[in-house]
């Protein structure tokens, strides 16, 4: 996240701590829970700066990037203040928007699929590049505290944040149940 910028902390509770926090608690369940795929949980940094983590990550692959099925990054998953999540890489990747509704289906998050603006900025955006499926989690930057000292933990939403998690797991766990991810 932007840190310290114009000589004011930025705590980063939802940008982007929101995001490894929610990473975390499903690499615990899915470690409890073994996926019929292998998954890599990956924490980058420098994406604020210039997506320097996720650009060294494709740059020098710990597995072939033509082994990676789809990428899911959560980046800003906490701040409900409209009771929604974004996703971007449904445009692209048509074939994995049916699988994302039905994950929110039933969830209190309300989900807009479609969400191409901003797939530049986050840290999916190297993998998009060299053509790898992705779904990009994300709030939005219209929530009132994006980028300012009061994105703070004492503002999360509960109920919205483990309702987004638990969305975006119930997304991963059907994509997992696929015999072939989508292309």
């Amino acid at each position: 996240h932007v840190g310290i910028r114009s000589g004011m902390v930025h705590p980063g509770a939802d940008d982007n701590a929101s995001g490894c926090a929610a990473l975390l608690q499903m690499a615990a369940w899915l470690k409890a829970h073994p996926p019929a795929h292998t998954v890599l949980f990956c924490l980058f940094d420098g994406e604020e700066s210039g997506l320097y983590g996720s650009q060294a990550f494709v740059a020098a692959p710990p597995v072939a990037l033509a082994d990676i099925a789809v990428v899911l990054n959560l980046d800003m998953v906490a701040q409900g203040t409209r009771g929604r999540i974004f996703v971007g890489g449904t445009t692209f990747t048509a074939a994995l928007r049916p699988h994302l509704l039905a994950a929110y289906a039933s969830s209190k998050v309300a989900v807009v699929p479609d969400f191409e603006a901003d797939v530049a900025r986050s840290d999916q955006y190297p993998f998009m590049q060299r053509g790898i499926p992705f779904l990009f989690f994300c709030v939005g930057d219209d929530d009132p505290w994006y980028h300012t000292p009061q994105d703070s933990f004492e503002r999360i939403p509960a109920v919205f944040y483990w309702a987004s998690t638990e969305a975006i797991l119930e997304t991963f766990l059907r994509l997992d149940a696929l015999d072939g991810l989508p292309q």
